[in-house]
């Protein structure tokens, strides 16, 4: 699609002339951004004034800014980690009882704080009452504006509020620094706030306009499925035929639940739409489809390694990390020593006595001695165990943003990271975590000063709250929700998901805030007429977003068998058969001839006796695999003593206690204090050698219990 197509209208025109565009989403702002560059570009231009094309979060921030440059404000906008923040310590300075966990509540009350503003109820925050959830939250609202004003401090959720108030005194005075003309595009709904920040515009005599980006859809089809698996293929092989026939063509698909339907969609589009790309090895780089909502940053491998070994600084770690750890990419890696990595963690970690459920650095740092072969990794290990005991003692409390000096430290010593072998995506996951690090930096504003494990803990609930997605490559399939899509235009697009079960997702009011007030200001979820609404008007911008709109859903859902969604009414739907499957064309089996040597036979002698000659006559291919080169099944230790050494001990003490006593009439002949005595010796002898082999205080409290 061209740029011409994608801007809609005299869109192009306002922008050359100077307007402002502000847009719901920061997706649309950059779809935007992009199509005003086409255009240009279609043009014959060779250079142009960037257009102003914000998302309405940026843009106010951005007003916030300017207006303390220009000192009409002095107060410091906090930053979504520093507003939680400030809400978790009044919560854990507080009484209060609840499920939920501190983080988990001062989300919660952050949110609840935020729908108040958005709505303009903050000031009814006084006459809160109901229940004992719904006062506990009038009072930590109390004591948050409190803290914010002694502080000078100001949330996100009440900018507009004060921005409207600079616009008046700026207006009277004209100094105002705001575009003439605004054009808002992308908005399904305004909120109370919006809308009265929006008059004071308007009042101080900039033009407003809101504008639709839309099409006329030429054909709208409604498809059922028997369940969500062969709606998800019907849509991957219409997809691949759209494609086929329109080469340059973008298409959209909306996925309500898209966290929940992301890897099943992922894994038939793979499967459909780039075949080539079921290979282990092959990456989605060159696939055809891309996802528009990204995922928690710590589920990224290289930040959930970088929390692992900072976990290590810490304190011990659990075996199964480590085993993860030694073959990560990540951490200190080297591919000549990949396969002396993989023995040691199945020859030596998983083979030693007394198998324990965690280890340090040090012990880690001391199994490691003699292995020439994984110096690169025994190196970095001496070095984070330096770093350790250096950077990280106990009970020491320092700056936010001296632990995140000590944090790079300590991940440099590791060698954390791709290094110089970084591809793309590894590039922006890193500058992401850097990213994250300045935020947990950011924690200072307060000069607090927190012990390691507290700073550990606020990082990660930085990297869990902040989502993570790579750079759009312009892939022709752009999977998203119903709310990404406002602002962006296709040829074509699929609405999976479309039943009376998923779309639209249940609304649900704010626990913590009054229901009566809820229901007063037309909260989402407290009035059923206005969330239907939204969800009907919703559901009419994605039907005219493109010239072809397909809706589909599973009759068959977990809830039972299930309609078409209520929202699509009135939109003139054609009913559509399900999308048959291709035939599949017979492929000739060719016969290759293998001439590759058989691998030598290894220098010690092979064990087994008749389990050799067993295995070879029930598989020849796994007795080769298992006798010849080695790829048996990982031994899996249980923790402490395994049944064999137990039964070691037994016998051991059994031993001892016959060979003191010697005879039945010998035992008959003990009192029961003299056999209680022989009974403690005979073990305390048996438990002797391996009393011998304990290194550690976890070992010698495992033999002692």
């Amino acid at each position: 699609m061209d740029g011409a197509r994608e801007l809609s209208g005299d869109l192009a025109e306002r922008l050359e002339r100077g307007a402002a565009v502000i847009t719901g989403n920061q997706r649309a702002a950059r779809t935007l951004r992009r199509a005003y560059d086409h255009w240009c570009h279609a043009l014959g231009l060779s250079a142009w004034r960037p257009p102003v094309i914000l998302a309405w979060e940026t843009w106010i921030a951005a007003l916030w800014r300017q207006a303390v440059l220009d000192g009409h404000a002095t107060q410091l906008l906090l930053t979504a980690t520093q507003e939680h923040a400030i809400w978790r310590e009044i919560l854990l300075a507080g009484e209060w009882k609840s499920l939920r966990n501190a983080d988990s509540l001062a989300a919660m009350a952050s949110e609840a704080w935020s729908l108040l503003c958005r709505y303009n109820a903050q000031h009814r925050l006084r006459q809160i009452g109901g229940s004992a959830d719904t006062l506990a939250f009038r009072r930590w609202a109390q004591q948050f504006v409190e803290s914010c004003q002694g502080e000078n401090f100001i949330a996100a959720a009440q900018l507009e509020e004060a921005l409207s108030g600079i616009v008046e005194v700026a207006a009277a005075t004209a100094d105002l620094s705001l575009p003439k003309e605004i054009v808002l595009a992308g908005f399904d709904t305004m909120s109370p706030s919006r809308m009265a920040f929006i008059d004071v515009i308007q009042a101080s005599g900039i033009a407003v306009e809101e504008i639709s980006i839309g099409t006329a859809s030429q054909k709208r089809l409604l498809i059922e499925a028997k369940d969500e698996q062969e709606e998800t293929r019907a849509a991957a092989r219409w997809i691949r035929q759209y494609l086929e026939e329109h080469p340059h063509a973008q298409i959209g698909v909306i996925v309500p639940n898209t966290e929940e339907r992301r890897a099943s969609v992922e894994r038939v589009f793979r499967e459909i739409l780039a075949p080539e790309l079921e290979n282990i090895a092959a990456t989605n780089d060159s696939a055809p489809y891309e996802f528009s909502l990204g995922v928690p940053l710590i589920r990224t491998p290289m930040v959930a390694t970088a929390l692992r070994l900072l976990q290590w600084a810490k304190n011990a770690l659990p075996l199964d990390d480590i085993s993860q750890m030694l073959l990560s990419r990540y951490f200190a890696w080297s591919e000549e020593e990949r396969g002396a990595r993989a023995e040691f963690d199945a020859f030596v970690l998983r083979q030693a006595r007394l198998l324990r459920p965690e280890a340090t650095l040090r012990w880690l740092l001391a199994r490691m001695e003699g292995h020439e072969k994984i110096a690169t990794l025994r190196a970095a290990v001496r070095k984070m165990e330096a770093v350790r005991a250096q950077r990280f003692a106990s009970g020491e409390r320092r700056p936010y943003a001296e632990w995140a000096a000590r944090i790079g430290e300590f991940l440099d010593a590791a060698a954390w990271g791709a290094r110089n072998d970084e591809n793309s995506v590894e590039y922006q996951t890193r500058r992401k975590w850097e990213g994250a690090l300045d935020e947990f930096a950011s924690l200072d504003f307060r000069a607090e000063r927190v012990e390691f494990a507290e700073a550990l803990a606020r990082l990660e609930w930085i990297v869990q709250n902040t989502m993570f997605a790579t750079e759009s490559r312009g892939a022709a399939v752009q999977v998203m929700g119903p709310l990404e899509a406002a602002g962006s235009r296709f040829d074509a697009l699929w609405f999976l998901g479309a039943g009376e079960f998923t779309w639209p997702p249940p609304a649900r009011s704010h626990p913590l805030l009054p229901w009566h007030l809820q229901r007063e200001c037309k909260m989402p979820g407290a009035n059923r007429a206005c969330d239907d609404a939204l969800a009907a008007r919703i559901t009419q911008r994605l039907a005219e977003s493109a010239e072809t709109v397909v809706f589909s859903y599973a009759a068959e859902a977990e809830r039972g068998h299930q309609r078409p969604s209520p929202a699509l009414a009135g939109l003139d739907l054609q009913a559509e058969p399900l999308p048959r499957e291709p035939e599949r064309t017979p492929v000739a089996l060719e016969r290759v001839e293998d001439s590759t040597p058989l691998p030598p036979l290894p220098d010690e002698v092979i064990h087994g006796g008749t389990e050799v000659l067993r295995l070879q006559a029930a598989c020849g291919f796994r007795a080769f695999a298992e006798r010849r080169l080695w790829s048996t099944e990982l031994d899996e230790n249980d923790l402490g003593l395994d049944a064999a050494e137990r039964g070691t001990i037994l016998h051991r003490a059994l031993q001892n206690f016959w060979s003191e006593v010697r005879s039945q009439e010998a035992l008959k002949a003990l009192s029961n204090d003299e056999l209680e005595a022989a009974i403690l010796r005979s073990v305390d002898a048996a438990f002797r050698k391996i009393d011998s082999q304990n290194g550690t205080p976890w070992e010698k409290s495992y033999v002692d219990l």
